[in-house]
């Protein structure tokens, strides 16, 4: 079994695949694997225990040791898609700004920037410490000279990426006039810094952009045709593109005649994917993350990329995903490309909102809620970003959800496979590639659900949930939310745990909003107590029970389906409209059934049941016990006496439940 996980004195134990702060590599049976994760301000001021697994806490009958090793990893995210736009250039020089500073220091502090050159800020993955010696990595970046700062993530470049742990690269153009400063990042209280210690290490370089602004022939030339192929539009999976392409190399893909067809109607439109291990999200053509170019020609489109996989998918594009009754196949054609610089790429479609947002809810989706939860807001534009999870589809983890402005009758849309579809805007991935941020406008008289996106439907076998947050937003060039039009109550505050054990009156705060939440009523309580009703149907007895109250309704809409001879009745009797005779709805035994003179055979390979029962009964009365009694149930299994002897075992259940009640509630109090 896996180990258990925690912090020194803590109260709660973790499974080292369920560990919060890393990510679990199975390596093998009996819960070998690794745990990556990052040695933040926990790991440095307290230390970590490990232990077995034991389910009852009884760990005075163990036996053995638990072995592990402890190594040095190094976390390299994929590249930002953006990043393939462009080549890095000429040092400009390197800056150590001291985290006391408040005003921070210049970008340019031994240069001088030249209007309209692209330029990247790369930001060491070293932290700085606060006055608690808690190591950071927050940045500020001001273009003003130090009047106004903002967090440089939260800055709306040509290009933003990740590096490693707490390393971030910020490609922007220069504009002439413009004061550029980097400082940390905390707050803007000038005495906030006189506690911090350590630097803000990071390096300038000029930066090539490869963005094509105009038309495509301006900066890019096509060249040979690599690959002509074509998908077949019925595949909803789509289908590789036969070629492997070479990462940082620049192609072009042409979509070219004849179309595919829609149940008759001609579409040109395609979807692309890309990844080397595990296919990622498709995207409809123009729209591909990473895209430097896009053009059209009577309706085909080409789009010009630098590839970052070997390997690409192509399928037909489709709004509502039913690929059954298409036909044709989707012809393309993959081109050589060469390039010159040319303009940078614009922010993606987040620059067109405000980044100041107003947090309105943390609602819970229950996974094996088929219709979701409603969102209940007023008209006006949001933010849906997805957290935690995953939730579990039987026993693959999932992080999707699709939601819909239809009401419970509504096409659900997933916010994370489409790109942007009705009622969605803007569809953002995070940089874990896990979770997601979808932009919507609430219109008046549409109603708004969300649920978890289970591609088969099946619902009630999922389990799990998912936290997703909704903040209103605004359009860039609109004033940001008001906070005051918004009222917090128990259901949807936000409780934030205190740092430090001697800041009271932020612990007074803390309790005061964990009380008012523990004490509400709120809509995910209901949708809880909907979703434990429903998983109770699914167990015994309460399946049986349900079984036979509907019994009655499935035997008449059973006979309600067959069209019944006249009053006459008889064998001779005439059947009207070509209907059945009575008898006839009662199955023919087979020949091979024992019951009609068959014979039983008993060396049929495992079955399902058998290999199920194999396994179980080892478990739990050992190898040379479960040989003999498989054999035997599942002899009765195949004559169907299995489902007999359950159905009898449950009535002999609710007569005994029935029994009690009568004896210990009915007859003393009708005595």
């Amino acid at each position: 079994m896996s180990p258990f996980w925690s912090l020194a004195g803590a109260v709660e134990w973790y499974e080292l695949s369920q560990y919060p702060n890393g990510c679990w590599q199975p390596l093998g049976d009996y819960g070998k694997g690794r745990l990556f994760f990052y040695a933040d301000e926990q790991i440095s001021d307290y230390l970590h225990g490990i232990r077995a697994y034991n389910e009852y806490g009884d760990y005075f009958d163990n036996l053995g040791l638990m072995h592990y090793k402890v190594n040095e990893a190094v976390y390299n995210p994929p590249p930002a898609a953006c990043e393939a736009n462009f080549d890095i250039g000429e040092f400009v020089n390197t800056i150590r700004v001291p985290a006391w500073y408040s005003d921070g220091l210049p970008v340019f502090a031994y240069s001088s920037p030249i209007p309209n050159t692209t330029y990247v800020i790369d930001i060491s993955s070293e932290p700085w410490f606060d006055e608690e010696g808690k190591p950071q990595h927050g940045v500020d970046i001001s273009i003003d000279g130090g009047q106004t700062w903002v967090n440089i993530r939260d800055m709306n470049g040509e290009c933003e990426a990740e590096k490693g742990v707490g390393g971030y690269k910020y490609y922007f153009k220069y504009v002439a006039g413009r004061n550029y400063r980097i400082r940390a990042s905390d707050g803007n209280d000038p005495l906030e810094y006189l506690g911090n210690k350590g630097y803000v290490k990071f390096s300038v370089y000029t930066a090539t952009s490869y963005k094509a602004d105009g038309a495509c022939s301006q900066s890019f030339t096509l060249g040979n045709v690599l690959k002509t192929g074509s998908i077949p539009a019925n595949l909803s999976g789509g289908d590789r593109i036969q070629y492997n392409l070479t990462p940082n190399n620049w192609y072009a893909i042409e979509i070219v005649p004849p179309p595919w067809s829609n149940a008759g109607v001609e579409s040109k439109e395609a979807d692309i994917s890309g990844g080397d291990s595990g296919w990622q999200t498709f995207y409809p053509l123009a729209d591909f993350p990473g895209v430097a170019c896009a053009e059209e020609n009577d309706g085909y489109k080409r789009i010009y990329f630098r590839a970052q996989y070997s390997q690409y998918l192509l399928r037909a594009h489709e709004d509502v995903l039913q690929y059954e009754d298409n036909s044709g196949s989707v012809n393309y054609k993959l081109y050589g490309v060469e390039v010159s610089a040319s303009n940078p790429p614009p922010g993606s479609c987040e620059s067109a909102y405000n980044t100041n947002r107003i947090v309105v809810s943390l609602p819970i989706l229950y996974a094996n809620l088929e219709n979701g939860i409603e969102l209940k807001l007023a008209p006006g534009k949001y933010m849906l970003e997805t957290m935690e999870g995953p939730w579990l589809n039987e026993a693959t983890p999932s992080y999707d959800v699709e939601i819909t402005s239809g009401g419970l009758l509504g096409t659900y849309v997933p916010i994370n496979s489409q790109g942007v579809s009705d009622p969605l805007e803007c569809v953002v991935p995070l940089s874990d590639g896990l979770h997601y941020r979808a932009y919507f406008s609430v219109e008046a008289g549409k109603y708004y659900r969300v649920r978890v996106h289970d591609p088969e439907g099946t619902f009630a076998t999922n389990t799990g949930q998912m936290v997703i947050a909704i903040y209103r937003v605004s359009d860039i060039n609109e004033p940001p939310p008001d906070p005051a039009d918004y009222t917090v109550n128990g259901c949807n505050s936000i409780c934030l745990r205190p740092d430090s054990i001697l800041d009271v009156p932020e612990w007074i705060e803390y309790n005061r909003c964990a009380f008012s939440k523990w004490i509400s009523f709120c809509p995910y309580h209901a949708e809880s107590l909907m979703s434990v009703l429903v998983e109770f149907n699914n167990r015994e007895p309460f399946g049986t029970l349900l079984q036979f109250t509907s019994l009655p309704q499935k035997i008449q809409e059973e006979f309600n389906q067959y069209r019944w001879a006249d009053a006459q009745g008889g064998d001779g009797a005439e059947v009207l409209g070509g209907g059945v005779q009575p008898w006839e709805i009662l199955a023919q035994l087979p020949s091979s059934s024992p019951f009609n003179n068959g014979r039983i055979d008993i060396v049929k390979p495992m079955t399902p049941f058998s290999t199920f029962c194999q396994s179980e009964m080892t478990k739990a009365v050992g190898a040379k016990l479960s040989a003999p009694m498989c054999f035997a149930l599942n002899v009765l299994n195949g004559l169907g006496v299995n489902k007999w002897i359950n159905t009898i075992f449950n009535l002999v259940l609710a007569g005994v439940f029935f029994m009690y009640i009568y004896n210990a509630w009915i007859k003393q109090f009708g005595n």
